[in-house]
């Protein structure tokens, strides 16, 4: 049985696509995998296809996408791949990240021990300028997992980026079954698979540094990442109104960052 179907959704990332199939290719692992590269770029590159074809465990599908929203054009590419996925557990990695030479290799030692539904590793920030990496280092990752923190202000698990996420093909499946997540408009697939997670399966964090995640060419996180700008808002608000309707939880404490996100929202409107 295939243990890794590894998702690669590409849109316009031609230029890093092939370091990205290569570094799942050169994996330091016994455990079999399979590739599945899922393209909606403006510019179909079927050079990559034909210089592949010997590969029998990587597919190419390039699809046209309708969807208006660049998060749920992922979602649609992930689950259009998901389709053709063989293997026990889901790998998702963007088309312009990478692997580590380990990835598999660790993420492999850790589910002997614990099967996991969802596992995240921590990525390296890699600059495509300087061509240097650096682990990333964040204040959240200290406070979010403090119990007060997720009595007063919220409950979400930290996510770090969808290239670093394995989940369980059957829990993927789910996913997409159990949820709406096309109604979303705002939120990656990266928070939607963690939050469905935490609340119905488990969701583990892993202090090991396994993937790179591009910094310097323009990628979905950067359209988010402003805290003065609306769509940072918009999709906070939106991440609670997903959070409680899965939930299902009437009574739900809803959090300081529930009240103050509203807030933000009504104000931007209204300046808008």
């Amino acid at each position: 049985m295939t243990k890794f179907s590894i998702i690669v959704n590409s849109h316009n990332q031609n230029n890093y696509l092939e370091r990205c199939i290569l570094s799942i290719l050169n994996q330091d692992t016994k455990e079999s995998f399979e590739i599945i590269v899922s393209d909606t770029s403006d510019k179909k590159y079927y050079e990559l296809k034909e210089k592949y074809k010997e590969y029998k465990n990587i597919k190419f599908l390039f699809l046209e996408s309708s969807y208006q929203y660049p998060t749920q054009d992922q979602l649609f590419k992930i689950e259009s791949a998901l389709k053709y996925c063989k293997g026990e557990y889901i790998c998702l990695i963007d088309g312009d990240d990478f692997f580590s030479k380990k990835k598999l290799y660790f993420i492999s030692k850790e589910l002997i021990n614990y099967k996991y539904s969802c596992i995240q590793d921590s990525p390296m920030i890699y600059d495509e300028s300087s061509k240097k990496s650096k682990k990333l280092i964040s204040l959240s990752k200290y406070y979010k997992n403090l119990y007060i923190y997720k009595k007063v202000v919220n409950s979400w698990p930290l996510v770090h980026s969808t290239s670093c996420l394995t989940i369980k093909r059957e829990v993927v499946v789910n996913f997409f079954k159990q949820t709406k997540p096309f109604d979303c408009k705002y939120l990656a697939i990266d928070i939607l698979i963690a939050i469905y997670c935490q609340i119905f399966y488990d969701f583990k964090s892993l202090n090991s540094y396994l993937t790179y995640k591009s910094l310097g060419i323009k990628n979905l996180d950067k359209t988010f990442s402003k805290i003065i700008s609306k769509n940072y808002w918009y999709r906070r608000k939106e991440q609670h109104k997903y959070y409680i309707n899965l939930s299902k939880k009437k009574n739900i404490f809803k959090g300081i960052d529930y009240y103050l996100t509203n807030i933000m929202c009504y104000f931007l409107k209204i300046i808008n």
